[in-house]
């Protein structure tokens, strides 16, 4: 009892100072911008840092008001997978703190829109500091006009975040999200794959020996790319699709790769690996900030080629 009260103080603390973040991050664009102005205006001799306030102010104000919410774009791609297929692919949608039901409905509309995918696939991280119940933020995915299958991760299973597993997995059964960790599901051309989390150490790859007994292409599903760390020629994919790095979320060029949270040197975009080709997407949400900088949330259509 004493551990859940403390686990609930620390969340409920860790809650307060994201809000604080989201609210303090809104005053950070006029805070630069007047600092600018008070500069031109005291030395107006000396107009570099002036001006280099009001580009920082600009980007603050892209970063926190404009790309991560109004710029939800769709990024089509093409994997030389030795068969045909396609599906949408999502990554970190992190609803909560930052995200709610309304920007779930935007994506679920770009994905409706998307041509010729059999499925929609949910590389994990559903979830971010949820303050409102999920049945409600995931209820958008009831309107997806494909077959939804999904993998959970780390932030919905404790790594860090609140225990949301058990009432996340109710949401998403509600809204027809079919949860595939440990689970093969068959299609025409291939067999999809579903892979836990790395960091909860549910990864348990004999669900990849599973599928190749189809004797068909396989497509793995996991969040954590570090899991392809561990394939081997017994349990591999053609391709594995994941999530989890968000390209860097804040993408500054030659420092956004030290915030990548995965012990292999990933980034976003096609790996080769020995045993699989690997896609990670950078995903729709956010996380410690609420900004995106060059690097905007994207719904993906994935297309396997021969």
């Amino acid at each position: 009892m004493v551990m859940k009260k403390a686990s609930a103080l620390r969340h409920r603390a860790f809650l307060f100072l994201q809000r604080c973040h989201f609210y303090g991050s809104a005053a950070l664009p006029p805070l630069f911008l007047a600092a600018g102005v008070w500069w031109w205006l005291r030395y107006p001799s000396a107009p570099l840092p002036a001006a280099l306030l009001g580009v920082a102010a600009l980007l603050l104000a892209w970063a926190r008001f404009v790309e991560p919410y109004w710029l939800l774009r769709t990024k089509h791609v093409r994997l030389p997978a030795g068969f045909p297929g396609a599906v949408a692919l999502v990554a970190d949608l992190h609803v909560g703190v930052f995200k709610g039901a309304r920007f779930m409905r935007r994506l679920v509309r770009c994905v409706n829109a998307l041509e010729g995918i059999e499925a929609l696939l949910i590389a994990g991280d559903f979830t971010y500091l949820p303050h409102r119940p999920l049945r409600e933020l995931c209820a958008p995915l009831r309107e997806v006009r494909v077959p939804v299958y999904a993998v959970l991760g780390n932030h919905d299973l404790e790594r860090p975040g609140p225990p949301v597993r058990n009432e996340l997995l109710d949401a998403l059964r509600e809204a027809g999200v079919r949860v595939v960790e440990g689970e093969t599901v068959a299609h025409d051309r291939w067999v999809l794959a579903g892979v836990g989390d790395h960091l909860a150490g549910e990864d348990d790859l004999s669900v990849l020996a599973q599928a190749r007994a189809y004797e068909k292409p396989v497509v793995a599903l996991l969040h954590n790319p570090d899991s392809t760390l561990r394939y081997s020629t017994r349990a591999r994919a053609e391709v594995t699709l994941a999530g989890h790095t968000h390209g860097g979320q804040i993408r500054v060029p030659l420092l956004y790769r030290a915030v990548i949270p995965t012990r292999g040197a990933f980034d976003r975009g096609l790996v080769t690996l020995r045993h699989t080709m690997l896609y990670i997407t950078s995903g729709a949400g956010e996380v410690g900030m609420p900004l995106r900088l060059f690097n905007p949330p994207v719904v993906e259509r994935v297309e396997f080629y021969e």
